[in-house]
């Protein structure tokens, strides 16, 4: 009898285990444009820009494979600073679904300012494998 509640143990360690040990999201920074960044599936992949909305300046994904990852969550801004008009760090939240590759690309820009290029870009290859 005890020889069966053995491997039903060993079963419902190895769930439980697998549930609460999943790795920390992969968090990019601008120093890390230009970079490829390999994840399984399922992974969370979060890009953190420096921003300051009050200067009328906005970052925007340019379109991606959405077959290999997807975007989560909207955005989420964090002041540095209480002070009005402070900068800090917008966060895009994507998750990896399946194997493959796409490019990730960020423009800083006005959208009032027509034909006047961004001042800043962040890009990334995203590998799922």
């Amino acid at each position: 009898m005890r020889k069966l509640h053995l491997p039903i143990i060993l079963l419902w360690l190895i769930i439980l285990l697998s549930g609460c040990c999943t790795g920390n999201p992969v968090r990019l920074y601008q120093i890390d444009s230009g970079r490829a960044i390999k994840v399984g599936p399922g992974d969370i992949v979060e890009i953190v820009l420096d921003a300051n909305p009050t200067t009328g300046y906005q970052w925007e994904a340019l379109p991606w494979d959405t077959e290999v990852i997807e975007q989560i969550d909207k955005p989420v801004y964090k002041s540095r600073s209480k002070a009005i008009g402070s900068g800090g760090q917008l966060t895009f939240y994507f998750k990896a679904l399946s194997t493959g590759q796409t490019p990730l690309k960020f423009i800083y820009f006005r959208v009032f300012e027509k034909d006047v290029p961004p001042i800043k870009s962040f890009k990334v290859t995203i590998v799922v494998s």
